[in-house]
């Protein structure tokens, strides 16, 4: 059935899903889930299958709270959010023929990342020091590894406006063992805060830009709500003689998610599933972004290892492009 709503779109109101340009961005990225188990080598080619070069891996620590110390690599925690696991995925995604962006970062329960305060100047230590160690033991990875690219921070908007000094220091530092490619993952809303971009080998952002109230906006409509945001990106990248990199990018296949893109609605099973609007905001960002000289590509968010996973079990409604319209369109689009 999908197929052939595809087909129809293609071909009967085809003006909107036309052949794609050679397209000017190098980086044709997907963000793994880490999986629970060991995996094999199966779903690395899942990835390489939809014409993707690139793939991130994400091994997260954990905060509670307001408590100032960051936590991994602890006991309990799925295999691929752990060093074993990290090691083991980065062998995995190489014999894919995959470049790598290591992407370690910080999960709260129930709390954003850019959100994080610590109340004393004791408490911002403990963090620093915490932190630090975690970014260095996968910057070292990363070395060891020869990863093509390490993104040592997502969405850090508080501590980075609080103690930009540490993190000034905190590139130094990485920059004496990692030689690799560097970047930071600012989201859409604060990325001209960030201080350091002069530091980093990319401006990278998570694309979650609003657009579209309405349940299923045409790819017209989303690509004239992207030009407000495409002029400012075009214009920063511009100040700092760097390409823009899409650190995370994505759409929920439901009614209606191109408006907040970030927000994942409580309870979602009640959701109308809507594979077009996913499908229709990945051909609108493509067509708008494809030719442009400043945008570096990006990586999508997200693909399951196992396709039983999904939030609550229910991956057709979550961010994964997997068996759904979008990822014909992301074929499409990646195929060089």
């Amino acid at each position: 059935m999908r197929l052939l709503i595809l087909f129809f779109v293609l071909l009967l109101g085809g003006k909107e899903y036309t052949n794609p340009p050679k397209p000017s961005f190098d980086i044709r990225g997907m963000t793994m889930v880490a999986p629970h188990q060991p995996i094999d080598i199966e779903p690395l080619h899942k990835i390489k299958h939809t014409n993707s070069n690139w793939v991130a891996l994400v091994p997260y620590a954990f905060q509670r709270g307001e408590d100032c110390v960051v936590q991994y690599n602890s006991n309990g925690r799925w295999w691929g959010e752990n060093i074993e696991g990290i090691r083991g995925s980065v062998d995995l995604a190489k014999r894919a023929g995959l470049k790598i962006m290591l992407k370690p970062q910080i999960y709260i329960h129930g709390k954003w990342t850019g959100d994080i305060e610590c109340n004393t100047e004791s408490f911002w230590k403990s963090w620093e020091e915490s932190y630090t160690k975690f970014i260095m033991q996968f910057a070292s990875i990363a070395q060891e590894k020869e990863i093509e690219m390490l993104c040592f921070g997502t969405e850090l908007k508080n501590p980075i406006k609080e103690r930009p000094a540490y993190f000034v220091q905190l590139i130094k530092d990485i920059r004496k063992i990692y030689k690799g490619q560097l970047t930071y993952a600012a989201n859409w809303d604060d990325y001209d805060m960030v201080k350091f971009w002069k530091d980093l080998d990319y401006i990278g952002i998570n694309a979650y830009c609003p657009l579209s109230e309405k349940d299923t906006p045409t790819v017209a409509e989303l690509a004239n709500k992207w030009k407000p945001h495409l002029k400012n990106m075009e214009k920063f990248s511009k100040k700092f003689g760097k390409k823009i990199l899409f650190t995370e990018y994505g759409y929920l296949p439901i009614n209606g998610s191109t408006l907040k893109p970030w927000e994942v609605p409580h309870q979602l099973e009640k959701y109308e599933l809507n594979e077009m609007v996913q499908a229709n905001a990945f051909e609108s960002l493509f067509s708008c972004l494809s030719t442009k000289s400043w945008w570096a590509g990006g990586f999508i968010w997200k693909w399951f290892p196992m396709s039983s996973n999904g939030r609550n079990g229910k991956p057709h409604k979550d961010f994964t492009p997997q068996d759904k319209l979008a990822q014909k369109v992301i074929e499409r689009w990646y195929c060089r």
